[in-house]
């Protein structure tokens, strides 16, 4: 589970991952009464739906209905919008980040804010041998795939902001409640980690072996938030 996790994060944040990685399964849905069967992901994140054009794609599951943005909902500004949908998408699997806007005489009349896989990246020119000294950028594979979830917020007035949009559904895997852990969001690592990462410095312990010891004494690598990576970056800086 959290191999696969690992996976579908790293398609959310810029590594592309095919979509076999998410192990989905068939089950019943009773509720209909037709006995017409539906896919449903890990921890059930999310089910499949099918539009009308016959294209697949997955609406997540929000536990809490407060946590799940509506068309025509108002907020006292354009930044709690966001930070809205972003927990929304914390909470569902997914990251987001802020795409395009419209300004009026200075002001954001319209704000995007789409799933981190929205849209497709521009090729760019793998690095080589030869050309390594010319400062090419090597070039990093994307999990941008073109998702077309998002949130359109509108300016309404006294710098209050409405959702006039909201796509849900997904055309990629979500991320498992069993991993949203290791989302870059929620990987800032905590004071006490820190401190505990500057006392193994201080006798020789490294920070795979700090990190191995975290994890036992918390009880689980979902307890320690970070990773491995941010410890030893931690010792780096």
């Amino acid at each position: 589970m959290i191999t696969q996790d690992l996976f579908k994060i790293s398609c959310n944040q810029g590594v592309t991952s095919d979509d076999s990685s998410c192990v989905s399964r068939l089950i019943n849905d009773d509720t209909s009464g037709n006995g017409s069967t539906s896919l449903e992901t890990d921890d059930a994140i999310s089910n499949y739906t099918f539009s009308p054009g016959g294209s697949r794609y997955r609406l997540p599951v929000c536990d809490d209905a407060n946590y799940k943005p509506s068309v025509n909902q108002l907020f006292d500004s354009l930044e709690a919008g966001i930070k809205f949908y972003s927990e929304y998408g914390r909470i569902c699997g997914f990251t987001t980040r802020r795409s395009a806007e419209k300004t009026r005489d200075d002001t954001i009349i319209s704000k995007y804010v789409v799933c981190s896989r929205a849209g497709f990246n521009k090729k760019k020119e793998l690095i080589s041998d030869r050309n390594r000294k010319k400062g090419v950028r090597r070039r990093t594979v994307s999990g941008r795939c073109g998702c077309n979830a998002k949130i359109i917020l509108k300016f309404v007035s006294n710098e209050s902001y409405r959702v006039s949009v909201f796509v849900e559904g997904h055309n990629h895997n979500l991320v498992s409640k069993a991993g949203q852990h290791f989302f870059r969001a929620n990987r800032e690592m905590s004071y006490s980690s820190q401190n505990f990462m500057f006392d193994s410095i201080k006798v020789n312990i490294g920070a795979s072996q700090s990190f191995s010891f975290m994890k036992e004494l918390v009880g689980g690598f979902a307890n320690v938030v970070s990773t491995v990576r941010d410890f030893r970056n931690l010792v780096e800086t």
